[in-house]
């Protein structure tokens, strides 16, 4: 069977005419004129980035926010998952953290009737995180201490999420 299926594949390449002397002039990919492919382009050390790649890892970084900087530095020192769930705990923290800061700040760029809407708002989405939260916590009862990381994990980008949405409502009334 394997002789056979071997066999096809190599009829059907032969008689596919994907030779360049089979293609006519139109059917050929345009290539670019005059141009050389370096060895550095071609390059598959992966051990030194190339400067595109060190370039978007830069910005990569400069876009992070501090409290993903923190938890993924704080994650890199460890190695066990209660270790590394304890990093996420305290960037969850931190990102409540941000959530107050920006429902304070909120209130400095809206009127009253504004701000009881928002934090009306506010109350209806904490009742949504702990929905979420019971939902999600059924990865606790799953064989592994992985899933303590994922639930902690999806506890925290909920959080996170929610922080930036609040920065970005901000960012958008003061911008007026």
């Amino acid at each position: 069977m394997k002789r056979l299926t071997l066999y096809i594949l190599i009829v059907l390449l032969v008689t596919c005419g994907c030779s360049k002397s089979n293609l006519n002039s139109d059917e050929t990919f345009s290539q670019p004129n005059n141009q050389e492919i370096t060895n550095q382009e071609i390059s598959l050390n992966k051990e030194e980035p190339q400067p595109r790649e060190k370039e978007q890892k830069e910005e990569l970084e400069e876009n992070l926010h501090p409290i993903d900087k923190a938890e993924r530095d704080c994650i890199a020192k460890l190695d066990s998952t209660q270790a590394m769930n304890e990093c996420a705990y305290k960037a969850m923290d931190a990102w409540y953290k941000e959530i107050d800061k920006y429902i304070n700040l909120l209130k400095d760029v809206t009127s009253k009737d504004e701000y009881n809407n928002i934090l009306e708002a506010q109350n209806q989405w904490k009742k949504y995180q702990e929905a979420e939260f019971k939902a999600v916590s059924i990865l606790i009862n799953k064989q592994g201490t992985i899933y303590q990381n994922i639930l902690v994990g999806e506890e925290c980008g909920l959080i996170k999420q929610r922080a930036q949405d609040l920065k970005s409502f901000y960012n958008y009334l003061i911008k007026e």
